[in-house]
């Protein structure tokens, strides 16, 4: 898949999350129905930010050339569902700043995961352990 044909689908996902919240009150609804357990509103969430989310990993790509921007997105949405269990509504945030926080978070995590070189040295064992 070419990047332009990658960036027009996901341009048309953003177009559809963007019809379907409109606003901060229709996007707190969908938040707590996503709290709930909805997962058609999840997904609508969730595809509302993947063109942020795609940008922000273009913008880690000096931190993490081991890792695709695809991979650094698919971190930050699996950071989705700890956003969604830690959002408190009435702190008076957006969700989409609370998420943003996290997104860029589980972004560092995963690219500083991917330069972590595990050494083992399997040839000297201590016998005494």
């Amino acid at each position: 898949m070419t990047t332009n044909s990658m960036s027009s689908r996901f341009r048309d996902e953003y177009r559809r999350a963007m019809i379907a919240i409109p606003n901060r009150d229709v996007e707190m609804i969908y938040v707590k129905r996503a709290k709930d357990g909805d997962r058609v509103a999840s997904n609508t969430l969730i595809h509302k930010y993947i063109p942020f989310l795609y940008k922000m990993a273009y913008q880690l790509r000096r931190v993490s050339y081991n890792l695709s921007p695809d991979e650094m997105v698919n971190a930050a949405i699996f950071g989705f569902s700890k956003a969604l269990d830690g959002f408190d509504p009435s702190r008076g945030l957006l969700f989409y700043t609370y998420y943003a926080g996290k997104a860029y978070n589980e972004m560092k995590k995963a690219a500083f995961d991917s330069l972590l070189v595990h050494h083992v040295n399997l040839g000297v064992l201590d016998e005494d352990c």
